[in-house]
């Protein structure tokens, strides 16, 4: 995995951290970024951020978005509050006809279609 890769080669994961996280992986199934994050062993910033360098995606500022709360956004009135969550998605604005979200887990092609 790439981005995986990516935290050791910039030393934000350690191999036997990775290691366990594997076994763990193993055991209950999660995927193996999600599982990182849930065990502390590498932080939100450092996951954002190689995601976004690794998947060429731009890292979005929060301060970076507009007024308008997202479920006022036309293009959500057709998704689901139960499959935004379930997905971990949230709406940030539309451009040139296209829904622009954050979206926990950017491998999860599902969600994103």
């Amino acid at each position: 995995m790439r981005i995986v890769d990516a935290l050791l080669e910039r030393r934000r994961l350690k191999d036997t951290d990775l290691l366990r996280a594997r076994q763990l992986q193993t055991e209950s199934g999660m995927g193996l970024l999600t599982l990182l994050g849930r065990l502390g062993l590498v932080s939100e910033r450092d996951h954002a951020e190689t995601c976004a360098e690794v998947l060429g995606l731009p890292l979005v500022d929060v301060r970076q978005l507009g007024d308008t709360p997202p479920e006022m956004l036309s293009e959500v009135q057709s998704l689901s509050l139960r499959f935004l969550k379930q997905f971990h998605l949230c709406p940030v604005g539309e451009r040139a006809g296209r829904l622009e979200l954050w979206i926990a887990d950017p491998y999860d092609d599902y969600a994103i279609d």
